[in-house]
């Protein structure tokens, strides 16, 4: 299956546990949508996407912040700033 950000990237939303590193990665109506891990949490977020418009170009741009070349960008000017 594809990861949240892969998802995204495709312009997709996802539905994930409110949980561990879907937290890291999924912006709730933006990127995807959480539930609580139930069965019945899972149908509700299922049905809610259905009634949310979902921008692809907002999905694409959340995955952007995890393409390689931005989190090198973004790593680099931490160490910058540190060794400062």
């Amino acid at each position: 299956g594809l990861t949240p950000v892969e998802s995204a990237a495709f312009g997709r939303p996802c539905v994930v546990p409110r949980a561990r590193g879907y937290l890291d990665h999924v912006v709730e109506e933006v990127s995807g949508l959480f539930y609580d891990g139930t069965v019945d949490g899972l149908e509700e977020a299922l049905e809610r996407t259905l009634g949310l418009v979902w921008k692809p170009a907002d999905l694409m741009a959340q995955a952007n912040r995890y393409h390689p070349t931005v989190f090198a960008d973004r790593l680099i000017d931490i160490i910058e700033d540190v060794t400062r």
